[in-house]
């Protein structure tokens, strides 16, 4: 998650990484006791809240003292997993319909591009 940044629209963006990674300065890990996809979404949803505690110097900052008194929910594990198990198929679904709009494009582009050329009407 970025805590430090030039621009306080940035605070509080996050990702999830899927390796052993290294951060500087501008970027706090979080290892999280909860479901991952729980807890990204929460701070997604939580970006606002993140941005108020950051300083209003020249560089936003969200210390990780002030970080880590800033409250969030902690459902019981159960829900966050379910949650997380509904984020993992939505997500999928997500990228199959990006997939599948690509295609729809691409076959309205070579479509667009026949009927320029004066392929789709020779035999008319």
């Amino acid at each position: 998650m970025t805590c430090i940044a030039g621009s306080k629209n940035v605070i509080g963006n996050a990702a999830i990484a899927d390796r052993e990674v290294a951060f500087n300065q501008q970027i706090n890990a979080i290892v999280p006791d909860v479901n991952t996809y729980f807890l990204y979404v929460h701070i997604l949803v939580s970006k606002k809240k993140i941005q108020d505690k950051s300083t209003g110097g020249m560089k936003g900052l969200v210390s990780k003292s002030t970080f880590q008194n800033i409250k969030f929910m902690y459902p019981p594990k159960d829900l966050q997993n379910k949650f997380g198990e509904y984020f993992i198929e939505i997500t999928k679904q997500k990228q199959l319909l990006k997939q599948s709009l690509t295609e729809l494009e691409n076959n309205f582009n070579s479509l667009m591009q026949r009927a320029f050329n004066g392929e789709l009407f020779k035999g008319e």
